[in-house]
């Protein structure tokens, strides 16, 4: 798992070294605990939804915003670049780059999807 987390935040950092050279790690970081949070309230909807509670409104958003705060202790520039030499030269890059991009896409579907579907379990 701590491999699918490295990559993933190596390809998505790298992504956003494209465009700016010097928070590229923060915006990876950033993308890669939103889509977390998204899973995990998806989860939670489903779960909240099968127990019969409720939960506001605020609090999911604050649960969100408190897992994606949580990212910015995982940025490091040194670690970006181990993870770099490590993948620089890898076979099907862009196939996996695919893959990371169906990984996020799928994440957001599955939280609409979720929120749509379990949207009694919200008060607002």
């Amino acid at each position: 798992m701590k491999t699918l987390f490295e990559y993933l935040y190596y390809r998505i950092s790298k992504f956003y070294k494209i465009f700016d050279n010097k928070d590229y790690c923060v915006y990876g970081s950033s993308v890669l605990f939103s889509t977390f949070s998204l899973l995990f309230q998806s989860a939670l909807s489903y779960l909240l939804f099968v127990l019969g509670l409720k939960i506001k409104v605020y609090l999911f958003f604050t649960l969100a915003l408190l897992i994606v705060a949580i990212s910015y202790f995982f940025i490091d520039k040194n670690k970006y670049n181990a993870l770099d030499e490590l993948w620089r030269n890898e076979r099907y890059n862009k196939l996996k780059g695919f893959l990371v991009i169906l990984y996020i896409l799928s994440t957001v579907i599955l939280f609409f999807i979720a929120m749509y579907n379990f949207s009694s379990v919200i008060n607002s």
